[in-house]
């Protein structure tokens, strides 16, 4: 699963500000700076991860995800960014942000839905990395863009975020300057339409739509290179909670019949049943990690009964759940430590 380059080189800008020289974050990371400035760059999520680790680890600055976005000028905005810009007013700005989501990350999931005056904007991140900056990053650049465009101070009327309330809260009060809700079911921003409605001073249309081909010919060609066991991926794992998820559903999204995504499928070495299998493997560790049940697990998963995770589980690591929690207990960490412990046993 790849990334694009705002947040990238936003991070190496402020390791090299802190002193780190550029080889030495690049060998640490196996990202080559000088290829972020290409807007097809794609660099894999590990290597995003790794050096934003990096990243906190050297400023010792828990809120740096929340306060990335302050760090970037026009030098770092991508296609989305500068055509959300020069769009006619923010209401299409936002509208912009979900068909054109995989530019910015092929883990993003965005979703746009109107509740009588309000407009509401989920983000979701797909990949295995469920960090909390990465959703204080995009929640408050969105606002920040909003704010940038308009240039009016436009709160949002509630902010959501899954993760529990952190220890710097007030920090998030400073940022959005609206009602924050956190352990909820998405990650979104409640904005008002009527605020969205402002138009945005100093819009240039043609700009915008040289911005629009651009982007259009990127995901053209983002959407022809994607695999198709990626695309199934990224379906379940927006899905994984589905006691329905199966081929047949799985073909309707994609618009194909099932013979086909079968084939395609089968060329690309790999079946529907193996990539679900996949993401749940996957996703079973994260739950594990929150401290869900058996039972809670299994139904985020899409298993009718405990007893089939758990069954499915001591396949994939040749530990039960119990038993593996016993394992994280001893050995307490982070996702990496996780990873590893999951390398380990499919090695």
């Amino acid at each position: 699963m790849n990334v694009s380059n705002m947040g990238m080189r936003l991070f190496f800008k402020i390791l090299l500000a802190n002193g780190l020289s550029l080889q030495k974050i690049e060998q640490s990371t196996g990202i080559i700076r000088a290829e972020l400035d290409n807007p097809r760059c794609k660099v894999p999520m590990n290597h995003f991860i790794k050096l934003a680790e990096i990243g906190f680890k050297v400023t010792g600055d828990d809120t740096l995800g929340l306060y990335l976005i302050n760090y970037a000028d026009k030098s770092h905005y991508g296609i989305l960014t500068t055509l959300s810009m020069n769009c006619d007013t923010l209401l299409e700005a936002c509208k912009c942000w979900p068909h054109y989501k995989k530019l910015s990350a092929e883990a993003n999931e965005v979703e746009i839905r109107e509740e009588k005056e309000n407009l509401i904007i989920s983000y979701a991140n797909t990949s295995r990395y469920q960090v909390n900056w990465i959703s204080e990053f995009i929640m408050n650049f969105a606002v920040t863009l909003c704010r940038k465009s308009s240039l009016y101070d436009i709160n949002p009327l509630e902010v959501r975020f899954q993760h529990p309330a952190p220890s710097y809260t007030n920090e998030y009060k400073k940022v959005f300057k609206a009602p924050l809700l956190f352990e909820h079911k998405e990650n979104a921003l409640v904005f008002s339409k009527h605020d969205l409605k402002r138009p945005i001073p100093g819009a240039n249309p043609v700009l915008k739509n040289i911005m629009l081909e651009q982007a259009n010919a990127l995901l053209n060609e983002q959407t022809q290179t994607i695999k198709y066991k990626d695309r199934v991926r990224a379906l379940i794992q927006k899905n994984i909670s589905s006691h329905n998820l199966d081929i047949y559903v799985a073909a309707s999204e994609l618009s194909m019949h099932r013979t086909t995504l079968y084939r395609k499928l089968n060329q690309e070495g790999t079946s529907f049943k193996k990539v679900l299998e996949e993401v749940r493997k996957e996703f079973s560790l994260k739950y594990i990690e929150q401290n869900l049940c058996n039972y809670q697990i299994a139904h985020l998963l899409g298993y009718s009964e405990p007893s089939a995770f758990q069954i499915a589980f001591k396949r994939w690591f040749r530990k039960s759940p119990g038993e593996y929690r016993r394992f994280s207990a001893n050995q307490p960490g982070s996702l990496s430590q996780s990873e590893n412990y999951m390398n380990d046993k499919l090695s």
